[in-house]
């Protein structure tokens, strides 16, 4: 089974970039097959249009090879926005409709947290792509699903990139943001730190805070050798040109915000050159199912569409809940579940998926990206990938 669905992630883009992917004239489907798929809405534009188009990209090449179970996989989308009140009504609607099989996608930890209880409720499973650990450690739920690498892999990756591979093993900064996001990621810093024996300099700030030249001369002053910046998106211009102004040159690694398009036509291209970021999937690395899977998107949505490594998660979290579907021979909520619990070694394209080692998370390797100016812009480099499995 597993074949089949590694073929389908490179040889169906393949089709799709050629024009063949779409359903074939005449044929026919024995009734469908539909997965939920949560938004953020316009609240967060970019992620919406691009999980969007992750997922109807899954679907037609499914469709195209035949479909699930003879049905035709149809992608049900509902907005969430980015408050919790409004994740949870997009939630219910999806939970409304009867004949969804299952649902995944939404960023914001806060609002998995706030719906996780309504899937265990109804039975019906939820790939979430929220990171925090709080998901982990706050949950108890067999029908919860985590498709990407969690902030304790991704922040320990950050830290052990700057230590161990670029020899920063003796004094390390954090510059974290004073929430869950910050506060997870300083603890699982602290404990590598204390891990390698390695001296750490934490300055934490606000979210709203927009001069953080204190915080950033702290961390110059203490002759910290490399700084793990674990900031959200809305935080990227401030600090990369703090940093920049004050003349903290040393190597830094963040979390994906630091990677994304939409960040970067923020900054000017000086203060973020350089960066280290740990991403789910560095859309310019050399590898054929992503190439193949970048050309047949564009393809299908035009060369205008936006395309990010979120994109290319939820087109890896439809296909895996089909192929729990196919193997299950089943739609029902329960059979999904087993059949997702029994996982191993699902071909993502940001990496393979297998529980490992608690209920929620499967997925654990990361790639680790730079941001370069190339002809006057900032582009992402990969460098190379990491995680406890690759």
């Amino acid at each position: 089974m597993k074949k089949k669905w590694a073929a389908i992630i490179l040889t169906a883009s393949m089709l799709m970039s050629t024009g063949f992917g779409v359903r074939a004239e005449g044929q026919e489907f024995d009734g469908q097959i539909k997965i939920g798929l949560l938004t953020t809405g316009t609240a967060i534009a970019t992620y919406t249009e691009t999980v969007t188009y992750g997922a109807e990209l899954a679907a037609q090449q499914l469709n195209a090879d035949g479909g699930v179970l003879g049905k035709e996989v149809v992608i049900v989308t509902s907005d969430g926005s980015n408050t919790a009140d409004e994740t949870i009504n997009g939630a219910n609607r999806l939970l409304e409709d009867k004949e969804i099989a299952a649902v995944c996608g939404y960023p914001l930890s806060t609002g998995c947290l706030a719906i996780e209880s309504l899937f265990k409720a109804a039975e019906k499973p939820l790939v979430i792509s929220g990171t925090s650990v709080r998901l982990k450690d706050e949950t108890d739920n067999e029908y919860l699903f985590r498709g990407r690498a969690s902030d304790a892999i991704q922040a320990r990756n950050a830290a052990a990139f700057l230590a161990e591979e670029l020899g920063m093993d003796e004094v390390m900064g954090i510059l974290y943001e004073n929430n869950d996001f910050g506060q997870g990621a300083l603890q699982v810093v602290e404990e590598y730190c204390e891990e390698k024996g390695i001296k750490l300099v934490a300055e934490g700030f606000n979210s709203t805070d927009t001069d953080i030249t204190t915080q950033v001369l702290k961390l110059k002053d203490s002759g910290c050798q490399s700084v793990v910046t674990w900031i959200a998106a809305s935080a990227v211009p401030t600090v990369s040109s703090n940093m920049y102004n004050q003349g903290l040159t040393v190597p830094k690694c963040g979390p994906v915000a630091v990677t994304l398009e939409e960040n970067l036509t923020n900054c000017e291209p000086e203060w973020i050159d350089g960066w280290y970021g740990v991403t789910d999937i560095c859309m310019t690395k050399d590898d054929e199912a992503l190439t193949a899977f970048i050309d047949a998107y564009y393809e299908a949505f035009g060369d205008d569409a936006y395309l990010s490594n979120e994109g290319a998660n939820i087109y890896s979290h439809v296909l895996w809940i089909c192929d729990a579907i196919e193997r299950a021979g089943s739609t029902d909520g329960p059979a999904i579940k087993d059949a997702m619990r029994e996982t191993d070694n699902f071909p993502g394209l940001n990496g393979t998926y297998k529980l490992i080692g608690d209920m929620v998370d499967y997925v654990s390797t990361i790639d680790i990206a730079q941001d370069t100016i190339v002809d006057g812009e900032v582009t992402n480099v990969f460098i190379k990938t990491v995680g406890e499995e690759q």
